[in-house]
């Protein structure tokens, strides 16, 4: 096991000031089976793997992202965000592997006027872990991105949502007995970017975006 010092590690994203980050490597397993063995058939046992990445950071100062869909055979572009953990180990220096990413959601909260709003990035890439078999796709196409906005009221470039097309509205609230309760306007549409929210002081609201991706095998 390896040690990370947080006050060491640096994460590049071309600005913002990052508050956490975390990875993973799904290795996507697929495994064929037949009757009368419990052991997968040889050799449809496909591996198909992805790294993810997270980020946090407190809001602005980070370029914005182009949400809107492919439409031509080139892959979605991608946002650069580089990691280099302060690791203490004996091991091999372990990073993410990957410095340009698909984003696969965002989303903004704000909900004390005093404090800072932060972003949330989500990230993936399609990757080999060395292996020979694994194919990577041909190209990465992005849907249609989808998402909300949250506020009282609602302010795209508060929480760096930014919508493309009709806005259907709407109402969230909650509140509990003997406490204070919120009700807010909720906007949500199609998005074409996302990022370098505007929070201040005094503001509070929520955003969010999900943009779906489908592989191509030529």
């Amino acid at each position: 096991m390896g040690v990370i010092i947080g006050a060491g590690t640096i994460v590049d994203m071309g600005g913002g000031h990052p508050t956490q980050v975390s990875w993973e490597i799904n290795p996507n397993i697929q495994r064929a089976y037949v009757l009368g063995d419990w052991k997968p058939y040889d050799p449809a046992e496909i591996s198909n793997p992805t790294e993810t990445l997270n980020v946090t950071l407190y809001s602005g100062d980070l370029p914005s992202y182009d949400t809107t869909p492919t439409t031509i055979c080139v892959d979605a572009n991608k946002l650069l965000c580089r990691v280099f953990p302060a690791i203490c180990s004996t091991g091999d220096d372990i990073k993410p592997s990957s410095d340009y990413w698909f984003v696969t959601s965002y989303s903004f909260s704000k909900g004390d006027a005093r404090q800072p709003g932060q972003e949330t990035w989500s990230m993936m890439n399609y990757v080999t872990l060395g292996d020979a078999s694994v194919v990577l796709p041909d190209y990465v196409l992005r849907g249609i991105s989808e998402g909300s906005v949250t506020g009282d009221p609602p302010s795209q470039s508060m929480v760096g949502v930014t919508f493309d097309g009709t806005i259907s509205e709407g109402s969230s609230g909650s509140v509990s007995a003997g406490q204070i309760g919120r009700v807010d306007k909720v906007q949500t549409a199609v998005v074409s970017s996302v990022g370098n929210s505007l929070s201040g002081s005094g503001d509070i609201g929520q955003g969010s975006c999900s943009m779906p991706y489908t592989p191509l095998y030529l």
